[in-house]
């Protein structure tokens, strides 16, 4: 078995295998890691023997050149296996490739897990053998979920909102072009967090050319005016909000929750375990958007957590 730097001849074969593991997702398809394009110094592993076994998508860290993440550019990233093997092959497999980042001069990974809500069969065995090669948790970043099996209750004021979104005769389109949510979504995170989405309108749009089935865009309408919106990212076993904006009028009428409302029974209606509003975190978890999250809770929603961990190389050869 061996250990190797991915390159392009592999991607076919990388692609199918994420696309047949319980525990990989599009994220962390080659297909959708090509948007970034040179933004990244990409470090990919591949393991081998007759045929791909393993993935792991990672990348160098663009503020701290001595570490490379598993994936800077992505949400979580992890290491995917076609058919997870058993732990010592997994101890020997995960030796193999930090000696590997090691001899390239890295000094650290760090290590994005896939959380279980997005594996179809829960699958933690990295996490175990890592921390005996001496990972440790360095970020936990909190996610508002609701288990859609096991919904809370709507809080009070939640309820409030959805009986005065009911009232402003809103119309919701399933299937919206990103085209018409963008500017809400552009002019909200710039007004309210002095930022910008990760993605631009041409990336997004590119991206949901390539995985009509894996992102959606559902907009409210007070008449033709756009009030609020959500772009959903899809997986196999749950739906996760990848943007939300409203705007200032759209905040008045409760659009918001109205859209939230909607994308949660549509969820659950079509057999979905898990919805995922994100996080609202700042370093790495230690700082928490608390108001926004408990405003995600009331939709019903219990939490779930993204987790960093960081190993040092010095001890792999």
């Amino acid at each position: 078995m061996e250990v190797l730097p991915y390159c392009s001849e592999d991607a076919t074969a990388w692609d199918n295998l994420v696309r047949a593991a319980k525990t990989g997702t599009f994220l962390q398809t080659r297909q959708f890691l090509s948007y970034h394009g040179d933004r990244f110094r990409d470090c990919s592993l591949v393991v081998k023997d007759e045929s791909l076994r393993a993935v792991l998508p990672a990348a160098q860290d663009l503020g701290q050149p001595t570490r490379v993440v598993s994936h800077p550019g992505l949400t979580f990233g992890g290491l995917i296996y076609r058919q997870p093997p058993g732990l010592e092959t997994l101890e020997r497999v995960w030796k193999m490739v930090l000696g590997r980042y090691r001899r390239a001069g890295f000094e650290a990974l760090i290590y994005k897990p896939v959380p279980f809500i997005y594996q179809q069969t829960p699958w933690m065995d990295d996490l175990w053998v890592l921390q005996g090669l001496g990972a440790r948790l360095v970020g936990c970043q909190l996610s508002a979920t609701i288990d859609l099996a096991h919904r809370a209750a709507l809080s009070g004021s939640k309820k409030k909102s959805l009986k005065k979104a009911a009232r402003m005769n809103l119309t919701l389109q399933v299937g919206a072009t990103l085209e018409n949510f963008w500017p809400v979504l552009v002019e909200n995170l710039a007004a309210r967090y002095q930022t910008q989405p990760v993605h631009s309108l041409a990336e997004i749009s590119q991206l949901q050319s390539w995985f009509p089935d894996q992102i959606e865009c559902v907009v409210a309408y007070q008449g033709t005016e756009v009030l609020a919106g959500v772009v959903l990212f899809i997986y196999p076993q749950a739906v996760h909000v990848q943007y939300a904006a409203a705007t200032e009028l759209g905040f008045v009428c409760c659009a918001q929750d109205f859209v939230y409302d909607h994308c949660i029974h549509w969820a659950q209606e079509r057999g979905f375990r898990y919805f995922d509003f994100g996080t609202n975190n700042q370093q790495w978890g230690r700082v928490l958007n608390d108001t926004l999250y408990q405003s995600k809770h009331g939709h019903g929603a219990g939490s779930t957590t993204h987790e960093f961990w960081q190993v040092e190389l010095g001890g792999f050869a």
